[in-house]
């Protein structure tokens, strides 16, 4: 072989072992857990999420009973839970002034987007407006052109009397809700169920 080849063939060995260290940590972590536990998983962190705690919130909102998919199967009616908790913990988490609701809120409402969240409230290009307006006012420095694009293609489709209410709401909200805080919750790439 070429030392190119051996080189790409030693990357992907490197890749290989981290990736098996990785796995044998999760299996350290998870040993002795049973399926009495892991059927509480997506229940608990509904609870969690319910009592206030803004990860729990997130990663509920975010993924729902997807988190467990296994879990899914067996209870069905954890997406019927899912939907009659969206709107309380979406109004919790505005409430609070947590940035990770409104980042997912923005994408939820894109149309095109296929979260579990999308599917419930589905795909307004006001409502997206409105969030990314919201989240934009609170974003870093180095993201703010970027969230800037973005609206001014969104924008392109709403008229004057839309831009006029959304902007409004997304500034009334930030003044009543956000006060002293930022996007700096929700970097690019964020794990919603990162605990």
């Amino acid at each position: 072989m070429s030392a190119a080849q051996l080189r790409t063939y030693q990357l992907q060995l490197d890749a290989m072992e981290l990736r098996q260290q990785g796995v044998r940590k999760n299996q350290e972590l998870c040993a002795g857990v049973s399926d009495k536990m892991l059927d509480a998983l997506v229940p608990s962190i509904a609870q969690a999420a319910r009592l206030g705690d803004e990860q729990a919130r997130a990663c509920y909102l975010d993924r729902g009973p997807l988190y467990d998919a296994r879990s899914l199967i067996k209870h069905p009616e954890s997406l019927r839970n899912y939907g009659n908790a969206a709107s309380a913990l979406i109004d919790s988490g505005l409430a609070a002034g947590d940035w990770r609701v409104v980042d997912l809120l923005q994408q939820a409402y894109e149309p095109g987007a296929q979260s579990l969240l999308a599917g419930l409230i589905g795909a307004d290009p006001v409502q997206h407006y409105r969030y990314l307006k919201l989240y934009r006012l609170g974003a870093e420095p180095h993201r703010v052109a970027q969230l800037d694009r973005q609206l001014e293609a969104i924008a392109s489709n709403l008229s004057p009397g839309q831009l006029v209410e959304a902007n409004e709401w997304a500034q009334t909200t930030l003044r009543q809700n956000f006060k002293d805080s930022s996007t700096q919750t929700t970097p690019p790439g964020w794990d919603s169920c990162e605990f």
